[in-house]
C-alpha cells in the first residue's frame, strides 16, 4: 500500500482543489445547541464502520431480507440444514412448501444463536488497525432481533430462547461499545424502526404479499386498529430509551427502515432520546425534520451535497488502489465513508478474514496519508477570487 502514497496523495489533492467550494448547511429544521458542532466532529471522523452479528449470519447471508420477500422470489438455496428451500416460480405455496415454515425457520435461529468465538475486543482491534473512527452497531435490525436486553420482548440475545444467554455476559451490543468506547471510537447506534417480528407491525396469520415492497410496511390498516399501532410506537420507542439510558455516551443514533416513519411519532422520540444524549446526532434516513447528515447508499453522489454526508456501502473490491481510489472520491466531495459489515461476520462470531485484509490494508495507507484525509474540508483556489 505504500506505494500508492505519492500518487494518491497527488489524485487527493487535484480533486479537493477543483472541487466547487461550498459551505455546509444544517438539513434538519431541529436545531439544538450542540448539533453544528456535533456534525463538525462528525465530518472529521471520515471513516467508520456499521457492524452486525444478526441471525442471519447462520445462514451465511447478507441481512433479514429473505423474511420480506414474496413467496415466488424466493430461489432455491441450500443455507439451511434440513430444509428444502425451494419455492415454485409462481408463487403457488400448495405447490410446494408454505412461505411461513421458510419463515418459521428464520425465527427459529434464535435458538441455535451462539456465536462462540465473538470477541469485543479482537473487532475493536480490527476496527482501530483499519484506521477507522466511529462504529455503528447494529443493535436491532428489521427482522425485531434485539442485540441488547431489552426488557420490551423475548426476542432478543438475552433471551432464555437464545443459547448465547448462558454466556457469562451475552449483552453483545454493551460489550462493543465499550471496547470501543476505551479505544476512542464514536459509538452510533443502528437501530430499525420498522420490526418484522413484532405482532404490532406484522399482525399474526396476515397473508404475505406478492410484492416485495409491500411486504416492508406494517399489514393492517391502522385507522381500524389504533390501539394495536400505538403499541408498536411505545414498543420502538421504549426501546430506543432502553438504549440512550443504559448504554453510556451515545454520538450517533442512525434509524433505519422508515417506509411508515410518518406514523412513528418520530419528533416525541427525538425529544426524548435528546434528553438523555444532548449531544446527539440523529440520522432519521430518507429525509424529513430529523436527518442531520445524508447517508446514500452504495454510491458516490456526482458532486458534493452541500451538506454532510456518508456513503453507506460495502467493501467494492478486493483490489486495494481500488478501495482507496473510492474512499478519496467521497472525501474529495466532502463525505465520510460508513463500510457496512452487514454480511462480514461469520456464525461463530469472528470477521471474516477477507474482509479483515481489506480492512488492514486501508490501514496501512493510512498510517501514512491520514493526514490528508482525517479532520479536512472541500476547498477550492476559486473561493479567493473577487
Amino acid at each position: 500500500m505504500k506505494n500508492l502514497k505519492l500518487p494518491t496523495i497527488l489524485f487527493l489533492f487535484s480533486l479537493l482543489f477543483i472541487q466547487n467550494a461550498r459551505c455546509y448547511n444544517l438539513i434538519s429544521s431541529d436545531s439544538t445547541p450542540y448539533l453544528k458542532q456535533r456534525l463538525e466532529w462528525f465530518q472529521d471522523q471520515k471513516f467508520g464502520l456499521l457492524m452486525a452479528l444478526g441471525l442471519w449470519s447462520q445462514w451465511g447471508i447478507g441481512g433479514p431480507w429473505v423474511i420480506s420477500k414474496a413467496p415466488g422470489r424466493i430461489e432455491r438455496s441450500s443455507f439451511y440444514d434440513g430444509l428444502e428451500l425451494t419455492m415454485p416460480k409462481g408463487g403457488d405455496t400448495t405447490a410446494g412448501w408454505d412461505f411461513n415454515v421458510y419463515r418459521n425457520a428464520y425465527w427459529n435461529l434464535i435458538r441455535t444463536y451462539y456465536p462462540y468465538n465473538f470477541n469485543e475486543n479482537e473487532w475493536a482491534a480490527i476496527a482501530e488497525n483499519a484506521g477507522a473512527k466511529y462504529m455503528i452497531f447494529y443493535t436491532k435490525h428489521h427482522d425485531g432481533f434485539s442485540l441488547f436486553d431489552t426488557k420490551f420482548s423475548d426476542f432478543k440475545v438475552t433471551s432464555y430462547y437464545s443459547p448465547y444467554s448462558h454466556h457469562p455476559n451475552p449483552d453483545i451490543t454493551q460489550r462493543l461499545f465499550e471496547a470501543f468506547r476505551k479505544r476512542g471510537f464514536g459509538i452510533g447506534v443502528y437501530f430499525s424502526y420498522s420490526d418484522w417480528r413484532s405482532p404490532y407491525y406484522w399482525k399474526p396469520n396476515v397473508p404475505i404479499s406478492d410484492n416485495s415492497s409491500e411486504n416492508r410496511h406494517f399489514n393492517y390498516d391502522i385507522n381500524k386498529e389504533p390501539q394495536r399501532w400505538q403499541k408498536f410506537v411505545d414498543y420502538y420507542q421504549g426501546q430506543i430509551q432502553e438504549l440512550m439510558t443504559g448504554y453510556g455516551e451515545v454520538d450517533i443514533l442512525w434509524l433505519d427502515g422508515g417506509w411508515d416513519k410518518k406514523f412513528m411519532q418520530v419528533g416525541k422520540m427525538v425529544q426524548m432520546a435528546r434528553s438523555h444524549q444532548p449531544e446527539l446526532i440523529v440520522v432519521s434516513r430518507g429525509g424529513g425534520e430529523y436527518e442531520d447528515y445524508r447517508t446514500p447508499e452504495n454510491r458516490v453522489p456526482d458532486k458534493p451535497l452541500g451538506v454532510p454526508w456518508e456513503t453507506v456501502g460495502f467493501i467494492r473490491s478486493g483490489s486495494p488502489r481500488a478501495v482507496v481510489h473510492y474512499f478519496v472520491d467521497i472525501v474529495c466531495k466532502g463525505g465520510n465513508w460508513l463500510i457496512d459489515m452487514q454480511n462480514a461476520a461469520l456464525s461463530d462470531g469472528r470477521l471474516d478474514p477477507a474482509v479483515v485484509k481489506i480492512l488492514s490494508e486501508m490501514g496501512e495507507w493510512l498510517k501514512v496519508n491520514g493526514e490528508a484525509i482525517y479532520g479536512t474540508r472541500i476547498f477550492s483556489m476559486t473561493q479567493f477570487r473577487d
